[in-house]
């Protein structure tokens, strides 16, 4: 998708994050909500989109994707060898670091009897291919590096950037829908250069 990559958290987004997930969401919006459970919901959602996708059962992801997300999804899909298609599957525990890049509350029709309130969350999870097994290894003395040494296998990481979308109007029941789903090696790139 033709989104800006995202790494890395950004200080000024984490505080506006809580702010927005703390004083306006919880307390306004959903006082059920936390952001450690939508963090846990929302890899569940990583690992099951992103394993269909990498099999191109598109039908699968028609209630969990929005139409233009996966009108577009389809279309980058087609470009990828089968080598990026395996490479889409996430499990769980090869998420070795993840965290919302971006908390964000939509209003349409502000002031109105048909006002609606949106929220919009954008994830970024750090994959990392055997994540457990080259902890053992490392723990082992079988190989060196540990955490560190993650980001040296530039071939087994890769980043995934989801937007989560539900709607929050006052007697609307959504599920979390997404919006966004990106996924790149960014050892590709520092190959390459």
């Amino acid at each position: 998708m033709d989104f800006p990559w995202v790494i890395w958290p950004n200080l000024w987004h984490t505080i506006r994050n809580w702010i927005f997930a703390n004083l306006i969401i919880h307390r306004y919006l959903d006082q059920e909500f936390s952001v450690s459970s939508f963090k846990a919901g929302a890899i569940q959602a990583v690992v099951h989109v992103s394993q269909e996708l990498s099999k191109g059962n598109f039908e699968a992801l028609v209630d969990l994707c929005t139409k233009p997300t996966l009108d577009e999804i389809r279309t980058n899909f087609a470009r990828l060898s089968l080598k990026q298609r395996l490479d889409l599957a996430v499990v769980a525990e090869d998420v070795f670091f993840s965290f919302p890049y971006q908390i964000g509350i939509i209003f349409t029709n502000e002031g109105t009897a048909n006002e609606r309130i949106f929220v919009e969350i954008t994830m970024c999870y750090h994959v990392f291919r055997g994540f457990q097994d080259h902890i053992n290894s490392a723990a082992a003395g079988e190989s060196s590096g540990g955490l560190r040494g993650v980001y040296d296998n530039y071939d087994r990481i890769s980043i995934a950037n989801y937007r989560f979308i539900r709607e929050f109007t006052q007697g609307v029941k959504d599920q979390w829908t997404v919006t966004l789903a990106n996924h790149f090696k960014p050892g590709e790139l520092i190959q390459q250069r």
